[in-house]
């Protein structure tokens, strides 16, 4: 769902620019795309900030869970990823597990660690 809602602002960003543009005319220079990532990012995180409260918010009211799963990347490197679910997914973090031991004290330790961001009056 995220990434849906950031494809459809860089969508409307994108039409912005072309609106731009063609108000502008043939003497317009276009921004580099160093110019653009980072301009595009800077506005792109405001917004994801203000969904992040909103889900936020519902961890607080109604609580929520925490879901992970296990792969590895293209690299080889074993990687758990963490979601909550309070309204809607959300991606909270990806951690690298390739130096750490596979046993319950370690995923123990990491859990912990997630619980404690969502904070354990919110988990349900």
């Amino acid at each position: 769902m995220l990434i849906y809602l950031l494809m459809q602002q860089i969508q409307n960003i994108t039409q912005q620019l072309w609106d731009v543009v063609t108000v502008m005319g043939p003497r317009y220079k276009v921004p580099t795309f160093y110019e653009l990532r980072g301009a595009l990012l800077k506005v792109l995180m405001q917004e994801v900030e203000g969904y992040l409260v909103d889900f936020k918010y519902f961890w607080a009211t109604y609580g929520c869970f925490i879901m992970s799963n296990g792969w590895t990347t293209q690299k080889q490197q074993p990687t758990i990823n963490f979601l909550i679910h309070p309204k809607g997914i959300m991606f909270l973090k990806s951690i690298d597990t390739s130096g750490l031991t596979k046993d319950a004290n370690t995923l123990f330790e990491i859990f912990d660690e997630v619980v404690k961001i969502v904070r354990p009056r919110n988990v349900v």
